[in-house]
């Protein structure tokens, strides 16, 4: 399935509840929210049981999220997170097998700051900011971050011919979601167009038209 094949369907609930077009715009700002939405269900809120690296099956929905990057510490114990940062995996150093530990602002002050563990060359912390993270001990070194990124999906058509005639699919942003989690951004979609329905009933759909179309 792709992002064409994902608005035709959502077009199809919309029109026949509606009898108007769902504009691209208006599809492409549903996009963004059902993806969102999604990620965040997927990856699992603070403090639930179940989420990202602890149950399986949530891993691999996400893996497509998932890459790495090095980052440069500065000699004052600074880098930059990458622009499409969206949530840690791990820090780590292809060189060392050093233990890096990632603590908020108040311990990474206490820690810097005492002598029974301050942070050391062979055990050093961070500290996460908006776009920067805090190394201690404050030296120049490069660390690796496996993370999960941020995408912005979007569906782009041309207006030549009446209703939008499709441009080839690479000038569009594609989901990073697997296949099987597009019926979920159809179901959130036509959510929040109040048409709620289940993933059964968006399946039953789909499966039908492929059916006539094949």
């Amino acid at each position: 399935m792709t992002l064409k094949d994902l608005l035709y369907t959502v077009q199809f609930f919309y029109d026949k509840k509606t009898n108007k077009t769902l504009s691209i715009d208006q599809f492409n700002r549903l996009l963004q929210m059902a993806n969102n939405e999604l990620k965040r269900v997927v990856y699992g809120r603070i403090g639930e049981k179940e989420g990202y690296e602890t149950e399986q099956q949530i891993s691999d929905a996400l893996k497509p999220f998932k890459t790495d990057v090095a980052i440069v510490i500065d000699s004052s114990g600074i880098g930059t997170l990458p622009t499409n940062y969206w949530h840690k995996i791990r820090f780590y150093n292809w060189t060392s097998n050093l233990k890096i530990t990632v603590v908020d602002a108040n311990e990474f002050e206490r820690r810097s700051n005492c002598s029974i563990d301050m942070p050391s060359v062979t055990q050093p912390i961070i500290e996460i900011n908006d776009t920067t993270i805090k190394y201690a001990p404050a030296i120049a070194t490069t660390i690796h971050l496996s993370y999960l990124r941020s995408d912005t999906p979007e569906l782009v058509f041309s207006y030549d011919k009446g209703y939008p005639e499709y441009i080839e699919p690479s000038i569009s942003t594609p989901l990073l979601w697997g296949s099987d989690r597009y019926i979920d951004i159809i179901r959130l979609i036509l959510g929040y167009l109040n048409m709620p329905m289940d993933n059964s009933q968006v399946l039953s759909y789909v499966e039908t038209k492929t059916d006539k179309e094949n």
